[in-house]
């Protein structure tokens, strides 16, 4: 057998850093701390939507071709 399966929240971040998007990888954490207010490692919906209007974060999600359902 193989060794150990990544735990899935990981498989995301493994699949971008296998295609060379380390700096998409790095954007993200920037984005995710930002929006984590209590640096608790989770986003809750209200440190998400506190953060929404902000224009790094909407900027980041616009990157994504995401828009705000706010």
């Amino acid at each position: 057998g193989g060794g150990a399966e990544p735990p899935p929240q990981f498989e995301g971040i493994l699949f971008l850093l296998h295609i060379g998007a380390v700096d998409d990888i790095i954007r993200f954490m920037e984005i995710f701390k930002e929006i984590d207010a209590n640096q608790s490692g989770y986003i809750t919906m209200d440190e998400f939507k506190a953060r929404m209007e902000d224009d790094s974060v909407k900027d980041y999600f616009s990157s994504l071709e995401m828009r705000s359902l706010t």
